[in-house]
């Protein structure tokens, strides 16, 4: 599927320490940002429709809960 949309992608697995973590951040930064892709936007109230959504498998991004 990456390859159709000509996407590429990594893992990277680190501990729970301080040190990896600002090695991680060194990866991103304003020249390197990270990028993402959004889905779909609910508020707090449309809490229930955003989780059928996610158990549903069509997400395509990130589900996000507005908590304003």
């Amino acid at each position: 599927m990456a390859a159709k949309k000509h996407q590429t992608y990594d893992f990277l697995f680190v501990h729970e320490d301080g040190q990896q973590l600002e090695r991680c951040t060194n990866f991103f930064d304003k020249d390197h940002p990270l990028k993402t892709s959004i889905d779909s936007v609910y508020t707090l109230d449309q809490i229930n429709e955003a989780l059928a959504h996610v158990r549903s498998g069509h997400s395509k991004g990130k589900t996000i809960i507005r908590m304003d």
